[in-house]
This record gives C-alpha cells, sequence and structure tokens, in this order.
C-alpha cells in the first residue's frame, strides 16, 4: 500500500465487533486502586485513561470518580511513574446459585467433616 492510497476500514463480521468491548453482566468492573501515599499527582493517569475513569480533586490528585466505566486495559497502572496505581480484575467465575442443581450439594459437600480422616 503507498501512502497515497487511502486506508479501508476492516469491518467486524455479523454479532462481534461491539460484543468485544462490553463487559458481560455477570462480571464486576475490575477495581482501580491509587495509593496516595505513592502519588505525586503527576496526572498522567487523569490525561491518558480512554475511558475518562479519573477526575482530579482541588489539590490535583486522581479519583476514580466513574469505576463502572473502566474496562481494565491497565493503561493508566503502566504509565504511573510512581507505580501509584493497580488495576485489579474479577477473574473469579460467578458464585453459582443457590437454586442451580448441584449447587446445594456442593455446599454441603464442602461443609461435611471429613470422616475418612479420623480412621
Amino acid at each position: 500500500m503507498h501512502m497515497s492510497e487511502p486506508r479501508q476500514a476492516v469491518q467486524p463480521a455479523a454479532g462481534q465487533g461491539a460484543s468485544r468491548t462490553r463487559r458481560s453482566k455477570d462480571r464486576r468492573p475490575p477495581q482501580v486502586r491509587v495509593d496516595p501515599a505513592l502519588c505525586k499527582s503527576c496526572g498522567i493517569c487523569i490525561k491518558l485513561c480512554p475511558r475518562s475513569v479519573f477526575d482530579a480533586d482541588p489539590l490535583g490528585r486522581p479519583l476514580v470518580a466513574r469505576p463502572q466505566d473502566c474496562n481494565g486495559c491497565r493503561f493508566c497502572e503502566m504509565h504511573c511513574p510512581d507505580l501509584a496505581i493497580e488495576v485489579l480484575k474479577d477473574e473469579a467465575p460467578p458464585a453459582p446459585d443457590k437454586g442451580a442443581p448441584g449447587a446445594a450439594d456442593e455446599a454441603a459437600a464442602s461443609a461435611a467433616p471429613d470422616d475418612e480422616a479420623d480412621a
């Protein structure tokens, strides 16, 4: 491709695309933590966040104003020169429904004493 040729956008296949950026309803948004003891209020996280999760307080320190908008890209964490930001993704699967088949059996098995250890 030459520089004078226009670039063509690639369209996602039907049913794809938007689903990649939307969070499943059963997953929580990532937790963003700012350590005030390490933060020097440089504002890099506020300026670079692609989802505008942060606001600045009156002293210029970052506040996690819109945690539900975080997509967990960790861009803020990777670019923080003071290592003051931590993004924690909820990787654990959702807890099973109490009414789901087998959920009561699993709960009873984990709560039951181990008789074999006494023998």
